[in-house]
Order: C-alpha cells, then sequence, then structure tokens
C-alpha cells in the first residue's frame, strides 16, 4: 500500500514536466515548393529532429504545424541563421528525403546532415 501511494506520488510530480513540452521558438522562414517565402517563427529543435521535420508557425497563425522534407524546399532562422534544405538521402535500403543544414555554396555545395 505504501509503495503503491509512493510511486502514484512521483508518477503525479514527474507530469507537469511531460505536459509541458519545450519550445525554442526562434523568427525564421520556410521557403515553399512552389517558391513562396512564408514568414513566422520556427520551433528550433535538436539537429537530429531539425533534419526530419519543421516545426512553422506562421506569422499571425496560433499553433505550430508540422512539415516534412516533401512539403517545402526549405527553412531558415531570420537574420542570415541556420538554413535547411530539403534533400534526397540514401540511408539504408532506399533514398530518404532530409532536411541537410545548407554549409557552403560553389563549384561544390556542402551539406551537414
Amino acid at each position: 500500500m505504501i509503495f503503491t501511494t509512493i510511486l502514484f506520488l512521483l508518477l503525479l510530480a514527474t507530469m507537469p514536466i511531460q505536459t509541458t513540452a519545450q519550445v525554442n521558438p526562434q523568427k525564421g522562414y520556410v521557403i515553399t515548393n512552389g517558391n513562396d517565402t512564408v514568414h513566422g517563427t520556427i520551433d528550433y529543435l535538436t539537429d537530429a529532429r531539425n533534419a526530419k521535420v519543421c516545426l512553422f508557425q506562421k506569422k499571425g497563425e496560433d499553433g505550430y504545424k508540422s512539415l516534412s522534407p516533401a512539403d517545402i524546399k526549405g527553412y531558415r532562422l531570420a537574420d542570415d541563421g541556420i538554413y535547411y534544405v530539403s534533400r534526397m538521402f540514401n540511408g539504408g535500403e532506399r533514398p530518404e528525403p532530409l532536411f541537410a543544414e545548407f554549409l557552403i555554396q560553389g563549384g561544390v555545395s556542402l551539406y551537414r546532415y
């Protein structure tokens, strides 16, 4: 009985941590597949999550929308911040669309995944 009560209290104490997801809002924009630039806020995640999804909130709207590499050409943080572009990468059995950080453009372009 005491063990059950303690376990319940521990679970109850960790509930606020789980219900308040971390958000790291950064001003930025997305580039649509039609080459339109849409300004708003990007929830800047970890490098691994940024490669698979862009959480974007359009200026004047509520809530973030999850955008995949197939949905947009890329996204960038404001003030010439980090720039991610949609590219196909061979990751095992078949090619997979991912966002890669665009580092250098020139005769040879450099991306980081």
